[in-house]
């Protein structure tokens, strides 16, 4: 019946490696699952029984227990009204205990696939973060992710049950009586028919329906990340008609999407219908016939409702998994990112990491011959060379757009060199490691992040370990203890999400002191005083310029202000 499942089912052995370290869990699991099938099993012969040899005054069979045919006839309705209970107790136990076991297990899986994408993000070059949006990226690691626990929920629970309850029915039908048993199977060939006919479209509207719905995250995350903006330029009626535009294509992909499920499921009922009536009719006249015995037809007709039951699950489970099928293969595309930014698997060890290490003769840092460019049309560096020896501060101008801001990215490897080479002491920076060398530079972002949490932790993302002390004194050398006292709580004032509570200028200062912390042998400066006034800037650049004293620098700037602390100017050449 899965054979045209092939999309969903194709990551289901990639899927099932999350559960490794759960196999015997999952194989408890499945011991539960069978036990509960066979209680299910046992629930309509007491009927039977009732029918036949309580009430049709037929002699007693063979298993049933001596002195059964001695038992007045209210003892006998009272133990099989006893069984009934035993036997419907005992199935709705273990029933609820299979579908505990099955979230708990389906939810650890949850948790380890979103700490997987967790950590695959964090690893994202730049090029591959600019080709995705963020809201695309959360609904992936939210939403798709959830495809996971019903995937593992739907197969080892819910299939397995349908299918062993399969199995088990046919074998008692055919024993009960073949040919009725033979008319009921008559239905799987035309169900197979419709599940291959109508379940590669569900697929397909249920891909379509989930990237509309990350398409609606990510615009609800630009316009409150954007809020400012928008209220300054009056663009709410614009945002609202994006937003009112993308949520009807949501709408509408959902809506097609429950529409061929809805088809699918009028489909397979309309099968179960017909074959119903069918053996109904033919039982019938046989039990008026005398072939078979009133207590027989209704386990027969009992159990052609528990069969057709698991058809029924494994039917519409068709529908559910071609979702979490989308799902799955959504969280499987960033995972499976190709990566050319890592380290290499034997590094070279990396020399003269310390601020106080003696300077060697040969540039700390040196750009030979280097190409980027992020698509064909758009060249940023073409045949780009600079040498920034140890103790040395050069500052990159030029127009916006020139590829600065690249030059600085190129060296801690948040990109690599299409062409040329980028060396730190003559070593190609591709053949370090990239934690050693990450962790010998501290890069001050034009807008730095705060993470959530109390301003003296943003400033330890410099230096973990610093003490208390340590973060005042970098604070104070970057212009911010003043503007830090002031705030309700001083250092250990909560910031929330983008430090909203903080001016651009203040970021700044806190990125600044985040690197004095860090005591990093290369600074590299994206426009760190850009949002300052001129007073807080002029106090800023000299405490700067005291901290590079002994370091090397590289300096992206617009203001002629902080050109004076830079030893070179370096003009950005223009390409056509």
């Amino acid at each position: 019946m899965f054979l045209r499942l092939r999309g969903p089912m194709r990551d289901l052995r990639r899927v099932s490696r999350l559960y490794s370290s759960e196999r015997w869990q999952v194989l408890g699991l499945a011991v539960v699952v069978i036990l509960s099938c066979l209680t299910g099993l046992l629930q309509p012969w007491p009927m039977a029984v009732l029918a036949d040899q309580v009430l049709g005054g037929k002699p007693a069979a063979s298993w049933m227990p001596e002195g059964w045919g001695s038992m007045s006839v209210p003892a006998q309705i009272g133990w099989l009204a006893l069984l009934m209970f035993l036997f419907a107790a005992s199935h709705a136990l273990l029933a609820a205990a299979a579908s505990l076991l099955a979230i708990r297990l389906g939810l650890q899986g949850l948790a380890r696939i979103r700490t997987q994408l967790f950590a695959r993000m964090q690893c994202m070059s730049i090029q591959s973060r600019q080709t995705r949006a963020a809201g695309d990226l959360i609904y992936r690691a939210t939403w798709d992710a959830c495809s996971f626990q019903t995937l593992f929920q739907q197969i080892v629970h819910h299939a397995l049950a349908s299918l062993v309850t399969l199995v088990l029915m046919s074998a008692i039908l055919w024993r009960l009586n073949p040919a009725l048993a033979l008319a009921a199977l008559a239905a799987v060939p035309v169900l197979l028919a419709v599940i291959r006919w109508m379940g590669p479209a569900m697929r397909a509207r249920g891909e379509v329906a989930q990237r509309e719905d990350s398409l609606v995250v990510g615009r609800l995350q630009q316009m409150i990340q954007g809020l400012a903006l928008i209220q300054a330029f009056r663009l709410e009626s614009r945002q609202q008609a994006d937003f009112d535009q993308a949520a009807g294509n949501a709408r509408a992909s959902r809506f097609s999407q429950h529409r061929s499920e809805l088809l699918y499921n009028c489909a397979v009922a309309g099968v179960f219908a017909v074959s119903t009536a069918v053996i109904a009719g033919w039982g019938g006249l046989k039990a008026s016939e005398g072939a078979v015995t009133l207590g027989g037809l209704l386990v027969f007709l009992a159990y052609l409702r528990q069969l057709y039951e698991p058809l029924n699950q494994l039917s519409h489970m068709g529908s559910t998994l071609a979702a979490a099928g989308a799902g799955v293969r959504r969280v499987f595309e960033i995972l499976d990112l190709p990566e050319p930014i890592v380290s290499p698997q034997a590094p070279v060890p990396l020399k003269s990491c310390r601020s106080d290490l003696k300077a060697p003769d040969s540039p700390l840092v040196e750009f030979r011959g280097v190409g980027f460019s992020y698509a064909a049309d758009q060249v940023l560096l073409r045949d780009f060379s600079l040498a920034l020896s140890f103790n040395e501060t050069v500052a990159l101008v030029g127009p916006s757009g020139i590829g600065k801001t690249t030059v600085l990215q190129l060296i801690p490897r948040f990109l690599d060199a299409q062409r040329g080479e980028v060396n730190w002491l003559g070593t190609d920076v591709r053949r370090l490691d990239l934690a050693e060398l990450r962790g010998c530079v501290a890069f001050v972002h034009q807008e730095p992040l705060l993470l959530p949490g109390t301003i003296a932790q943003n400033i330890a993302l410099g230096r973990i370990e610093a003490s208390p002390g340590a973060i005042v004194q970098a604070a104070r050398d970057a212009d911010a203890d003043e503007f830090i006292r002031k705030l309700p709580m001083g250092y250990e004032t909560l910031v929330g999400e983008g430090a909203s509570r903080l001016s651009v200028g203040e970021r700044q200062r806190i990125g600044l002191a985040r690197a004095f912390l860090a005591d990093p042998r290369l600074v590299l400066l994206d426009e760190p005083t850009s949002a300052l006034d001129a007073d807080s800037e002029a106090r800023v650049l000299d405490s700067l310029q005291r901290f590079l004293r002994g370091r090397a620098a590289i300096i992206v700037t617009h203001r002629s202000a902080a050109l004076r602390i830079a030893d070179r100017v370096v003009q950005m050449p223009a390409h056509p």
